[in-house]
């Protein structure tokens, strides 16, 4: 009898083993193709394209570039992710696509992030002047490399910090400067999304929440330049869920999707995943610009530009809200500034309704040359 049972268990669990194994390959076939699809949506075929990934020297070091266009000899865009190490170039074929006719576009992994941390994991930390020597280095290159007298500095969250700081400082440089999601005071910014969130938390009686972003408000309002953000990083991101909680968006790109969008890129590879995948490393490597970051004020940022300057914020950005985007719009000098709001979007409008962002994003380029 025994016997019998442990042939019957052992059947079992063989079934388990190959249904598992099935549904493994399934998945991995599924997941294959949807990157050959999109490689195939968004191959660049063109004569004078081009779709070369590829590492060049800035600041003494090799960084990865990811550059994209239909014309090489089109004007020049340098996309500067945020984060800091939030590497954004293997999510190009998602939201780029319908900007590649009118521009070459270069997607750079920043000092300490992605494919140029695994480069050279040894070099030195990543702070803001440090970046900004290095973003100097790819706008040389790119200007040699494309023949352009100056280029277009697109920024994303942290990416705005060093665009508006260069693009203030090196106008002989840079044609237009484009913030989206402009990074003011993303302390301020975390304040005014927890205060709004632990008032719905109090009125629904969750105290537990209520507590959890009352700390959240006090680490935030402590911080200075020298505090220790890994210390505190737990705390941050669970008040950033409980923000996404109490103040939910319409038609914001969800986790989970954002995470597909990812798994289905055709530009996603081990060195991406890697990065993705440990948190501790990323707050290892960026710690001083984390905490740079989070000190960082409006007082920090140029208050007179000689370059037209256009931000883009979604309606429902809770990390860097509109309301302090109007304020520091309101206070710039520059020949042309322009604001525009993107309707049910957040703080990653590009991935959030992809197709409106680039067309708003072509003509306010348009507009600024006027």
């Amino acid at each position: 009898m025994k016997s019998e049972t442990k042939k019957r268990v052992a059947k079992i669990l063989k079934i388990i083993a190959i249904t598992l194994a099935a549904l493994t390959l399934i998945l991995v076939l599924v997941v294959a193709v949807g990157r050959l699809i999109n490689y195939l949506k968004t191959d660049i075929k063109t004569e004078n394209g081009i779709q070369e990934k590829r590492y060049v020297r800035l600041g003494g070091i090799e960084q990865y570039l990811y550059i994209r266009g239909q014309d090489k000899d089109n004007p020049v865009i340098i996309f500067l992710h945020g984060g800091p190490g939030g590497e954004f170039a293997y999510l190009a074929y998602y939201w780029q696509t319908q900007l590649e006719a009118d521009y070459t576009i270069i997607n750079w992994d920043q000092r300490g992030s992605g494919n140029t941390y695994f480069r050279d994991p040894a070099a030195e930390k990543p702070t803001i002047d440090l970046l900004l020597t290095d973003l100097n280095d790819l706008v040389d290159y790119a200007r040699e490399e494309f023949k352009q007298d100056k280029v277009i500095l697109v920024g994303h969250s942290f990416g705005t910090i060093l665009g508006a700081m260069y693009s203030a400082e090196n106008p002989d440089k840079v044609e237009q400067y484009v913030g989206v999601g402009q990074a003011v005071s993303l302390s301020e910014g975390d304040i005014i999304s927890m205060i709004a969130a632990l008032e719905l938390a109090e009125a629904q009686g969750n105290a537990e929440d209520a507590q959890l972003l009352r700390q959240g408000i006090e680490n935030e309002t402590a911080f200075t330049a020298d505090s220790d953000f890994s210390a505190m990083f737990e705390t941050f991101m669970q008040c950033r869920a409980l923000i996404a909680k109490y103040l939910p968006a319409e038609g914001v790109m969800s986790g989970n999707r954002q995470f597909l969008t990812g798994l289905f890129s055709p530009d996603l590879w081990l060195a991406d995943m890697r990065w993705i995948m440990n948190v501790d490393r990323l707050l290892e490597v960026d710690s001083d610009v984390f905490a740079e970051t989070l000190a960082f004020n409006q007082d920090s940022l140029p208050s007179s530009f000689d370059v037209p300057v256009t931000f883009i914020t979604g309606q429902f950005d809770h990390t860097t809200p509109l309301s302090l985007t109007e304020r520091y719009e309101a206070s710039i000098s520059a020949p042309y500034k322009n604001l525009i709001t993107l309707e049910n979007t957040g703080h990653v409008p590009m991935l959030d309704n992809p197709e409106l962002f680039a067309e708003l994003l072509l003509n306010a380029l348009s507009a600024a040359t006027l």
